[in-house]
């Protein structure tokens, strides 16, 4: 469990500061931030709406990109303390076609112990961390005290059992996932799930047989959605899938859809599936209408996300994380309303157009008849998986620094 402030109060202590950077959502996205920023001597407030440590709907990968952000900012033992185990191949089994490809630079992770490892590294680089603390930004108001009118500070309504407090900060950033339900006063920011989207599944279980085993990713696609399992390094079984919402209507269950896939696919069913506590989310795939605003910022999930196969959507929210760092440091000096059309077009040449590739995918995935011939195609001409799985999972050879001067005292 990760502590708040010391003292009595501390809400009380949020809101009598003026913060540099106050960061909504404790994922990947937001602590990552939190983490560079704190060390360069902003002062960071750092606070999620669940308690901590606590568990999310995720399958538990990371994608070369990720690895190597997390290496590029110094958190390498994050990997250790989340169970991270090395994956070599990748198999994708649709009905009776199975084909399987290398997969580099890849881990699987214990998703809760990786959002627990990163919001400690926020916390000692010297964040505040308020956990079980829901954000509510407020709209731009109030008489401006700058000549040219634009307001200093940023609102933000903090609450937290029966405490609640307005905080302000020189900059939001925004990385509270797929609705990011602190903007809900935002409508402008409002995000639109896509035509056909699907719900995500995904949670850890016991499972001790060899069907599973460590260091391959495997993906199973049928007639409803797809499911990926993998196995960390203390043997747990990680599982992540994508499903069509229409498959759980009427008695369906989740584990009942699951096994349906896995069935189609002949893909043995681990014991421990029936007895998995499964957390679902909103539509996966979806675009937000605004990522920028007055001294606020939108990163991670929350800036748009599409359905991601072997770890993609973690290194997004890293790789986000890490190009708004520079921002949020001028941010600290000075706003300029060109901070949020430069936002808008890095998120879009740097993080949104490498999820087209994804986008595709769950496309083809969509039939599985499609994705059938697509593997037989794969297993005779094996040098275009492999272009695939290079393009998805590619690093950035040249990564923006992770650590910002020190403000002038």
């Amino acid at each position: 469990m990760i502590r708040p402030a010391a003292g009595d109060s501390p809400f009380a202590q949020a809101a009598r500061t003026t913060w540099d950077v106050l960061v909504i959502g404790a994922g990947p996205a937001g602590s990552l931030a939190a983490t560079l920023l704190a060390r360069g001597g902003r002062r960071v407030l750092l606070v999620d709406v669940h308690a901590f440590p606590r568990e999310k709907a995720c399958g538990g990968c990371l994608n070369a990109l990720a690895v190597e952000i997390l290496r590029h900012c110094g958190l390498t033992h994050i990997l250790e303390q989340s169970e991270a185990a090395p994956l070599g191949s990748f198999r994708l089994a649709c009905r009776s076609q199975v084909a399987e490809w290398p997969l580099t630079g890849s881990v699987a992770v214990h998703r809760g112990r990786f959002d627990e490892a990163l919001a400690q590294s926020a916390v000692a680089a010297g964040a505040v961390f308020l956990d079980s603390t829901r954000a509510v930004v407020l709209p731009e108001g109030g008489p401006p005290v700058l000549p040219d009118g634009a307001a200093p500070v940023r609102r933000v309504i903090l609450q937290r059992e029966d405490s609640r407090e307005t905080v302000s900060a020189r900059l939001v950033l925004c990385a509270d996932g797929l609705t990011h339900s602190s903007l809900k006063r935002l409508p402008e920011f409002a995000s639109q799930a896509a035509s056909g989207s699907r719900i995500g599944l995904g949670g850890a279980m016991v499972d001790e047989s060899a069907d599973w085993p460590a260091g391959r990713l495997s993906m199973a696609v049928g007639d409803c959605g797809y499911a990926g399992l993998v196995r960390t390094a203390s043997g747990s079984l990680s599982l992540g899938a994508a499903i069509d919402p229409g498959a759980l209507t009427g008695e369906a269950q989740p584990v009942d859809v699951l096994e349906q896939i896995l069935n189609q696919c002949g893909l043995p069913v681990p014991p421990g599936l029936a007895g998995m506590d499964l957390r679902g989310t909103p539509l996966l795939t979806r675009r937000a209408s605004h990522c920028a605003g007055h001294r606020l910022l939108v990163l991670g999930d929350a800036a748009g996300y599409v359905e991601p196969f072997t770890g993609e959507g973690i290194a997004w929210a890293l790789h986000s994380a890490l190009l708004a760092v520079p921002l949020a440091v001028e941010a600290g000096s000075g706003w300029r309303r060109e901070l949020e059309a430069d936002w808008t077009r890095i998120l879009r040449r740097k993080v949104t157009r490498n999820q087209w590739t994804c986008r595709l995918l769950a496309r083809l995935l969509r039939s599985p008849a499609l994705a059938g011939l697509s593997l037989k195609i794969c297993r005779r001409l094996p040098v275009v998986p492999r272009s695939i799985m290079s393009r998805i999972g590619r690093s950035q050879p040249r990564l923006p620094p992770v650590c910002p001067d020190k403000p002038q005292p």
